[in-house]
């Protein structure tokens, strides 16, 4: 009996595993933020904001006129056993309202100041017609190494769900 429910258990585990790990790599993985001026000295021109992953990438532009400002949006969370962790993603103003640069928040280390920096290049491309371009990027391929080892988990734990009532009945006959 206790088996068949730590089959059970290891299957379901397994197979929560590759789900999200199917999520990770599915999940676009590089987004840029992009704008290009006609003109110096005008708010002439347009901005691109795009993701890219495996399934292909999805645009959406906006002109540099309806740029307002960029922040940094954070989200806290609180867990009793690690407890509080904070992210971070930016956000870009428009006169059409907010656009975040990725789909997820990210944390760690230095995931704020970096944040922090990419707000300040945006701000200072809005504020200055002197520049001509703006070029962003986030890159969370690491996104892709978690998935990684989600599968890689999903697969043993499967296996193991599969085959442990054979190295019972082996332990029994000996």
């Amino acid at each position: 009996m206790k088996s068949i429910i730590l089959r059970i258990f290891l299957g379901t585990m397994g197979c929560i595993s590759l789900l999200m790990s199917i999520g990770t790599f599915l999940a676009p993985n590089l987004y840029t933020f992009e704008c290009r001026r006609l003109e110096p000295l005008t708010n002439q021109g347009k901005c691109e904001l795009k993701s890219q992953g495996i399934l292909g990438s999805e645009s959406l532009f906006m002109s540099i006129e309806s740029l307002q400002n960029a922040k940094v949006d954070e989200l806290v969370s609180y867990d009793d056993d690690f407890g509080t962790s904070r992210t971070y993603r930016v956000v870009i103003v428009t006169t059409e309202g907010n656009f975040p640069l990725t789909r997820v928040y990210t944390g760690g280390l230095n995931e704020e100041n970096k944040k922090r920096k990419m707000v300040k290049e945006i701000r200072a491309f809005i504020n200055n017609q002197n520049k001509e371009s703006l070029s962003i990027e986030e890159n969370q391929s690491l996104i892709m190494n978690v998935g990684i080892i989600f599968g890689v988990f999903g697969i043993i734990e499967i296996l193991v769900a599969v085959y442990l009532p054979s190295f019972s009945k082996k332990k029994q006959n000996i």
